[in-house]
């Protein structure tokens, strides 16, 4: 059984499996934790080349959390995202923290 969204948490969680009320069949899903959350996001946006700005922005839109690390906007060059923590179009449930590394454009950093 895969479709786990017909059965009873009880069932789900219990350890050892479960016997079905739906089939009759015994069940064991194998689950340690269950993560009920908010949904998810079907496509994490692509930021890379983007200023910290426009890449929160993006990410915070998407319903994501972010982390900025590395290069900031101070100096003669702007920085831009040079790596996302997770690779754009992926699956992620909302509320993931994405954390996007910044470097100067002029690579002075």
């Amino acid at each position: 059984m895969s479709d786990y969204t017909t059965l009873p948490l009880e069932g789900l969680l219990q350890e050892g499996g479960f016997d079905c009320p739906y089939c009759g069949k015994h069940h064991s899903t194998g689950l340690k934790h269950l993560r009920v959350g908010k949904g998810v996001i079907k496509e994490l946006p692509d930021v890379l080349g983007k200023s910290a700005t426009q890449a929160s922005q993006t990410l915070l839109n998407a319903g994501l959390s972010v982390h900025i690390v590395g290069a900031t906007n101070t100096g003669t060059a702007g920085a831009v995202v040079v790596e996302q923590s997770v690779t754009a179009g992926n699956e992620v449930p909302k509320g993931t923290c994405i954390k996007i590394t910044m470097r100067h454009t002029d690579n002075t950093d």
